[in-house]
């Protein structure tokens, strides 16, 4: 890509940092570790895909501890287990593609088309461009920022998008995958590559190419990117799944 929080009212005050009368906690950089440490682990429990995720993915839970850990130390405002979320759904945003292969048609939808929600934003927020490319930069970046997750207006969406995210795990987890045959996946590939110039143009295939170019500038990269999941989408349902797990599943 739903779980529940009772009181929205007091949770978008939290996170919108504005609780009048709310102090901010400034954790030693000795309490944050062991603070991190049982949020994570009330995390897991709360969210099965998380620890999942965390079981499977060698460093993914270390990584979302240290993660958390700096935003305790910095003090970002809020309530620590939301900062937590935020970290954690953006994390699972990438991990999630190893589960692409197995998961069913409907879940595969869930995540592509919150996905590709992310990447129509995208193409006029920069910063979120590098981040959703998981570039160095953006991984460099976004040391002690608040997560881009309890940013306007992505802070809104996060609760469908962690549902989507969670869903394509828990779905795909301990299945076969469902990949087409190679003679198959590369004739439908072309097919969408024929589609893609044929929508966008000739061009539309060299910004393909920059897509998958590292080096290349994160905005060109989307734009090729969008085109792309554009093209897909204009798929029948049954076949768009098929496209998402070529072009996407690890």
């Amino acid at each position: 890509m739903i779980h529940l929080i009772p009181r929205p009212a007091l949770l978008i005050c939290l996170l919108l940092a504005g609780c009048a009368g709310t102090p901010t906690i400034l954790d030693t950089p000795e309490t944050s570790k062991t603070r991190a440490e049982q949020i994570v682990t009330r995390g897991k429990q709360q969210q099965p895909a998380f620890a999942v995720l965390a079981k499977q993915q060698s460093g993914f839970e270390d990584e979302w501890r240290e993660r958390l850990r700096q935003q305790l130390v910095v003090g970002t405002a809020g309530s620590p287990d939301a900062i937590s979320n935020a970290i954690v759904t953006a994390m699972a945003l990438f991990a999630a593609g190893e589960y692409l292969a197995s998961a069913d048609d409907a879940s595969v939808d869930g995540y592509f088309q919150q996905q590709r929600m992310l990447v129509a934003y995208a193409q006029s927020d920069a910063r979120l461009c590098a981040r959703l490319l998981n570039t160095p930069s953006a991984r460099r970046d976004s040391i002690g920022e608040i997560p881009w997750l309890l940013e306007k207006p992505y802070r809104n969406g996060q609760a469908a998008l962690q549902a989507a995210v969670s869903g394509v795990i828990l779905n795909g987890d301990g299945k076969p995958p469902r990949l087409l045959p190679p003679d198959d996946a590369e004739r439908f590939m072309q097919r969408t590559a024929s589609q893609m110039a044929a929508r966008y143009g000739p061009q539309s295939l060299k910004d393909y190419e920059a897509m998958l170019d590292d080096n290349a500038g994160p905005q060109l990269r989307c734009k090729g990117l969008q085109q792309l999941m554009e093209t897909i989408n204009a798929q029948a349902p049954e076949l768009r799944a098929q496209m998402v797990r070529q072009f996407f599943g690890d």
